[in-house]
């Protein structure tokens, strides 16, 4: 009666409304609570204008009748949080409008994305989707069709433990052959039991990507080689052996592709041994940061070859115990250096720096 009282749906100015429960480990989740939540989140219907919605903590195990199309036709922003025992979420494909979507913490979800997104022939539904945000969805056991969504320019994917192979499907099939053609940060998190990733030799893959971040990916092995757009990639407690190249130098290509990439973050990676091949090996002369921490196996760097990166500011190697190098060649455009327990490569500092007038802080 309180949640009719409320009378959103009168409240024609309102953009923007979040519904959330309160968490309480205590309370009991009888069949009376989880009806009553229901009927109250059935009340809440908000006016037909509404732009963002977020629903987080629902304790009900369905979605309320006004989710729809019909009834939220401007709406831009969906967000689910922390509804875990919700199974059924294929109602969002009747949203046309969707800028951005954030599921999160739905461990009950049953849809595939293939189910959701599908294939483009077949699929009218997401086709100005902007941002993607998927975590927590426990039952999720593969990733497919993502590479179908036109306009997505963001997408976030973590804590899904099932999925082990993210396979061709995850690049779904487009008329063009283009996949994810307008990309533009990718970022993979907290995905443990992540081993594979793969690809085609002849994809560009990610034609317009700027920024790539993998974060706690024990068991991922490998990347697919990277696009030249890419400005930052950040790579913290993964299973990589090696860095990926760029997609000229990986298919065999003459053409001179000017790679973009301006930050470089690599931590906490024990399986890497080597690192003067792949990306490091290319010139990159908008290099502007380069930080490699914790590789305790780390053996060798392009030393030699970091003198040729003329945009280069800043230079942190920190606690790569095992790096073998007695020479170290920097350009003047170095500011900022920190070298610490990087085998013998400290020892080439003095001599370095003599050639760094730019130089402001060292260690």
């Amino acid at each position: 009666m309180e949640a009719s009282a409320a009378k959103l749906h009168d409240k024609v100015h309102l953009d923007e409304l979040v519904l959330a429960w309160t968490s309480n480990q205590n309370s009991s989740f009888d069949d009376n609570v989880l009806h009553a939540s229901e009927e109250i989140l059935e009340e809440l219907q908000p006016h037909s204008k509404l732009k963002s919605l977020t629903i987080r903590g629902y304790r009900g195990a369905r979605a309320p009748s006004w989710l729809q199309m019909e009834t939220l036709a401007s709406l831009e922003t969906l967000r689910l949080e922390n509804c875990g025992r919700w199974e059924d979420v294929s109602f969002i494909r009747q949203l046309l409008h969707l800028r951005s979507l954030y599921l999160k913490g739905i461990p009950a979800m049953k849809q595939t994305t293939r189910e959701l997104f599908g294939r483009p022939i077949e699929n009218k539904f997401f086709q100005g989707l902007k941002e993607l945000v998927l975590e927590g969805m426990d039952l999720l056991d593969e990733l497919s069709s993502l590479g179908n969504l036109p306009c997505l320019r963001i997408l976030q994917i973590s804590g899904m433990p099932a999925v082990k192979i993210l396979g061709l499907e995850f690049y779904g099939f487009t008329y063009q052959g283009n996949h994810f053609p307008c990309l533009e940060e990718l970022k993979f998190s907290n995905m443990s039991e992540w081993e594979e990733w793969t690809w085609t030799g002849d994809s560009e893959l990610f034609p317009c990507l700027l920024v790539l971040k993998i974060e706690d990916c024990p068991k991922l092995k490998m990347l697919p080689p990277l696009p030249p757009s890419l400005t930052t990639l950040e790579l913290w407690q993964n299973g990589l052996v090696e860095l990926p190249g760029l997609w000229n130098k990986i298919n065999g290509s003459s053409s001179n592709v000017i790679a973009s990439l301006s930050k470089l973050y690599v931590s906490e990676c024990p399986n890497l041994r080597m690192l003067d091949q792949g990306l490091l090996f290319h010139d990159l002369p908008n290099i502007e940061s380069i930080e490699i921490h914790e590789c305790q196996e780390l053996l060798r760097l392009p030393v030699k070859r970091f003198k040729e990166f003329t945009s280069l500011r800043n230079l942190s190697i920190k606690n790569c115990p095992m790096l073998m190098s007695d020479e170290l060649l920097l350009p003047p455009s170095i500011e900022k250096l920190t070298l610490l327990d990087c085998g013998n490569l400290s020892e080439a500092v003095p001599r370095c720096l003599l050639n760094l007038p730019s130089i402001s802080s060292w260690k």
